[in-house]
């Protein structure tokens, strides 16, 4: 008997092995499996069984062995992963790779260690004795030497001569227990102050404040002793527990109240219930403005499913927005949620997914990856502001949409997917009108809630202070008119750092990316300059390398920038920052948003990451401070993006639905006649949507057809486009019904030493386009060759 395993980073092609009698009763597909490949051995998964010789049997090796079965993908997960592969036009190992948690396939890491052979040369017996020594061995690198002092080629040669061998060390990581100490319930620190010392005193009064108990590390960490603290539980005035350092969410215990549903929202949650109770495969778009209690019509049907006994899956686009969601989902669910995102731990990955396929774990809320979780008896797939571009995967392979995947997925495992969103993309909304999709709307605002007024100023002819732009004077009154009025602003700048170049105000030098040959932008905390394409970051120069001049100008405004003339404007104590900068520390995102949610700051600054899905009721007024920023890109996409960031922004303000007031929604724009912007801050999506359709149709673009960009990559520049050329031509040859785009540079032409060309194919692409595709990646061409990286992406959200 033979299995066919697929394995990452392989191309298109699988691997047949040999199934050992040993293993014959335990292979089948799906299952995960451990084989030799080369000089290494490497976890793929088993995707077909074949009792035909081979041609070239006596080649094969056999399979090494098995992991956990926890692993084992089901039949309905393989449909998926073979869908997804079909679609996106990707490899199946890929595709793999992305379904499990890190670290649970591919290639595996090995260690050495001494056999029982001894070397007599002096220098290969010393190497030989210190590996001997050490009893877990030494990990097996390629690029670092494997022993210090020790070359690894000295190391390969021992390995060849039967020296020394190679181990698999293959470990998929646990949970952490934690110990946490608490205080004992009884302990009264009056009463035994007599018998505490000083040091014993101040650490009782210090746990008094943390009823939950702290991790013992920490309060090590504060300049208490482990022995203080172990003998102060031998005495019983702390108790020492274990815990796990889990991602997933206990159910709390005081539970919001129910909400009692407007007209509406009851209509949504019927029809989404009847579909349920029916088992029928329907997919709903919900449409509801902003403020509308989409949320809590997506808490009700989970809680219809839950009772149900199936199990639901909760996406959304980005991790800013989990905090908020987690709370509200804890607080009205009575189970236990698992959350999914990068920040998560790969133990605690593994430890959800586990949970989850025994069935212990019924709700799993995260962000595009979540997608794979394997929830068992999967009743509810809801996809939270689906039209974000955030849910598609732009490298590595897979290149998926989250949100199609989740279509699909659904579809399988025959379940009910509910979409919402107050911008839903061109391609949704489409959808539901022919009927695809099922169309509930919510047309007002939770609780009587209005929309916000909008105000658009005009910045070529309006006053603006030198000092504080480009904060204008009626944008600066708005913001202070409603602190004095107790209520919070927030304020979008879709730009981080601290200004946008750095400019010598002698010769003109511009600091630039020596990768990507792009301005690079300056982050005053630490005097950096950073690449914001390739990453790159280095200290920014005092004196100009080309002048010697000391003298610098910064050019352009971020957020950081932003940050200081606010602070300047409204005093130190009124602003929090919310940008990939200022939350990039773990527990920083969540700090934030409830020290704004809570009042504390009246001003939260940032970029995208405040835009959509936060409810903050006290937020009086939102303003764009350079509302034009994306609007002339070239991406058939822009007007859509620019639209959507705009009214999803636009829907933070004025939530509350008491008598404060309105709301208001303030852009600043060079061009206030824009009919983009004039759609936004009209928030009429119906309008925008009736008139880009008109645009779409016209040109072929989605929903009216589909898209593929093939991006070339090399250190050559010349090369490179003549490859990019010459592909081109294949497409044209081969691609029967379309229109072949390019090749053309891309917006960042280079980026990281590599020069950037790519190809736009539009049409409708059939199956035998897309398996000669798969032929055309595999490298069937002479002229192809691997110094020119070729990537292929399905449904493109970027075309820039």
């Amino acid at each position: 008997m033979y299995a066919e395993v697929a394995l990452p980073g392989t191309g298109f092609k699988t691997f047949t092995y040999i199934i050992p009698p040993k293993l014959k009763s335990s292979i089948r597909p799906g299952v995960p499996v451990m084989v030799p490949l080369r000089n290494y051995s490497a976890v793929g998964v088993v995707m077909a069984l074949s009792d035909k010789n081979p041609a070239k049997e006596k080649e094969l090796k056999e399979i090494s062995g098995l992991i956990d079965p926890v692993f084992t993908l089901t039949a309905k997960h393989l449909t998926l992963i073979n869908w997804i592969a079909d679609y996106y036009i990707c490899p199946v190992g890929d595709v793999l790779k992305a379904s499990f948690p890190p670290d649970v396939i591919g290639r595996t890491k090995m260690r050495v260690f001494a056999s029982k052979k001894i070397p007599h040369e002096p220098k290969w017996n010393y190497v030989y004795e210190r590996i001997r020594s050490k009893t877990e061995g030494y990990a097996y690198k390629k690029s670092k030497p494997i022993v210090s002092g020790v070359s690894n080629a000295l190391v390969n040669k021992m390995i060849k001569a039967g020296f020394l061998y190679l181990s698999v060390d293959y470990r998929v990581q646990k949970p952490v227990a934690r110990l946490f100490a608490c205080i004992k319930p009884d302990i009264d620190i009056s009463s035994s102050g007599q018998q505490l010392s000083s040091r014993r005193r101040e650490l009782l009064e210090l746990m008094w404040g943390y009823p939950s108990g702290m991790a013992v590390s920490k309060l090590v960490a504060l300049g208490f002793s482990r022995a203080l603290i172990e003998a102060m539980a031998e005495d019983g005035f702390l108790e020492i527990k274990a815990q796990y350092d889990s991602a997933i969410v206990s159910p709390k215990d005081d539970f919001l109240k129910d909400f009692v549903l407007n007209k509406d929202q009851k209509k949504a949650v019927e029809s989404i219930s009847e579909s349920l109770e029916k088992n029928i495969v329907n997919t709903y778009l919900l449409f509801g403005i902003t403020g509308s209690g989409k949320t809590q019509v997506y808490i009700e049907v989970a809680r219809k499913a839950l009772t149900m006994g199936k199990s639901v899956l909760i996406l959304l686009p980005e991790i800013s927005l989990t905090p908020q969601a987690i709370k509200r989902f804890s607080e009205s669910l009575r189970c236990p949620i698992g959350i999914w995102h990068s920040r998560v731990t790969v133990a605690q990955r593994v430890d959800i997914y586990k949970r989850a396929k025994k069935g212990e774990l019924r709700v799993i809320l995260g962000v595009r990856s979540a997608v794979f979780a394997p929830l068992e008896n999967l009743g509810l797939v809801v996809i939270d502001e689906e039209q974000d571009d955030l849910y598609k995967q732009s490298d590595p392979a897979p290149r998926y949409n989250a949100r199609d995947v989740a279509l699909m997925k659904a579809k399988i495992e025959g379940a009910t997917t509910v979409m919402g969103s107050a911008t839903p993309s061109m391609e949704s909304f489409y959808n539901a009108e022919i009927g695809k999709y099922k169309l509930l709307r919510l047309p007002k605002r939770y609780g009587g809630a209005k929309l916000p007024r909008a105000y658009a100023i005009d910045l070529k002819n309006v006053e603006v202070n030198k000092k504080y732009w480009p904060l204008s004077e009626p944008f600066i009154d708005r913001i202070c008119n409603n602190i004095a009025d107790g209520k919070q602003v927030i304020i979008l700048l879709n730009r981080r750092g601290y200004s946008g170049l750095l400019l010598c105000k002698g010769c003109g030098y511009i600091a630039i990316c020596p990768d990507c040959q792009v301005a690079m932008t300056y982050h005053k905390p630490g005097g950096q300059l950073r690449c914001h394409f390739c990453g790159l970051a280095v200290k920014a120069p005092t004196i100009c390398p080309e002048c010697k001049g000391v003298s610098f100008d910064y050019r352009g405004i971020g957020t950081q920038k932003l940050e200081e003339l606010l602070i300047e404007i409204l005093g130190e104590k009124g602003i929090i920052r919310m940008d990939s900068d200022s939350t990039s520390r773990k527990g920083a995102l969540e700090k934030i948003i409830s020290t704004f949610e809570v009042g504390e700051k009246p001003v939260l600054l940032g970029t995208r990451m405040v835009t959509k899905g936060h409810h903050f009721p006290k937020v009086g007024l939102v303003g764009v401070v350079l509302a034009d920023t994306g609007l002339h890109l070239p991406d058939f996409r822009a007007s859509e993006k620019v639209f959507q960031l705009l009214v999803q922004f636009a829907g933070r303000a004025g939530r509350s639905g008491n008598s404060d007031g309105q709301g208001e929604f303030i852009v600043q724009t060079f061009d206030p006649s824009s009919g983009i912007l004039e759609f936004a801050t009209g928030q009429d999506y119906e309008l925008f949507y009736r008139k880009e359709l008109l645009h779409r149709r016209e040109l072929g673009y989605p929903p009216f057809g589909k898209i593929i960009r093939v991006v070339f990559s090399g250190s050559d520049g010349s090369y490179t486009r003549w490859v990019a050329r010459k592909s081109a031509d294949e497409f044209t040859s081969n691609l029967k019904t379309g229109k072949i785009l390019g090749p053309a540079p891309t917006r960042v032409f280079r980026l990281g030493k590599k020069y950037h060309y790519q190809v736009v194919l539009k049409g409708k692409f059939s199956a035998d386009f897309k398996e000669w595709l798969k032929g055309f990646l595999g490298g069937g061409h002479s002229w192809q060759k691997k110094s020119v990286i070729i990537k292929i992406d399905v449904d493109p959200r970027e075309m820039i």
